[in-house]
C-alpha cells in the first residue's frame, strides 16, 4: 500500500499557480503596464486581472525566497531611482541644500535596509561549498543552513 499525501497540494506546484506568480512579480516588482503583461505572458487583460487578485488572497503560500528576492530588487530599484533625482538635483543651477540632504539621508536609509535583506537571504538561502570538500560536508553545511 502506498501512503497517500493528506491535505491540498500546494497552489504554487501547478503550472498556473506559477504563472499567476511570475504575473504577479512583473507587475509588482518590474511595474511593467497591463499592456505589455499582456504582451509578455500571452493572454487576456481578464487573466491579468485574475493572476493579481488570485497572488494577492494567496499571499501567505509565496516562498519566502521569491519575496525576498522582489524585496531586494525593489530596495536596489528604489535606490536608483533616488539617485537620479540627487543627480538632477546637483545639476541645477541653483542646488538646493535641503533637498540635497533629504534625498542623501533616503539613499542611506534604503542601502541599510537593503544590506539587511541582502544579508537575511545569504544566511536562508546562499550555501558556499568550496571543490576540496567532501559530499558528507556538504551536505552537512546545507543541513546546517536549513
Amino acid at each position: 500500500m502506498s501512503k497517500k499525501s493528506s491535505g491540498r497540494p500546494s497552489a504554487f506546484q501547478s503550472e498556473v499557480g506559477e504563472e499567476y506568480v511570475s504575473i504577479w512579480i512583473s507587475k509588482m516588482y518590474f511595474k511593467l503596464p497591463d499592456w505589455e503583461l499582456a504582451k509578455k505572458y500571452g493572454c487576456s487583460h481578464a487573466k491579468i486581472r485574475k493572476a493579481l487578485s488570485w497572488v494577492n488572497s494567496n499571499f501567505v503560500s509565496i516562498p519566502n525566497k521569491t519575496l525576498l528576492k522582489g524585496a531586494i530588487f525593489s530596495i536596489e530599484e528604489r535606490i536608483r531611482k533616488i539617485t537620479q533625482l540627487l543627480e538632477n538635483e546637483l545639476d541645477r543651477e541653483t542646488v538646493s541644500t535641503r533637498s540635497v540632504v533629504e534625498l542623501n539621508r533616503e539613499i542611506r536609509e534604503e542601502s541599510r535596509d537593503l544590506l539587511k535583506i541582502q544579508n537575511l537571504y545569504k544566511e536562508k538561502y546562499d550555501v558556499e561549498v568550496s571543490g576540496d570538500k567532501s559530499i558528507k560536508a556538504i551536505l552537512q553545511a546545507i543541513a546546517e543552513k536549513k
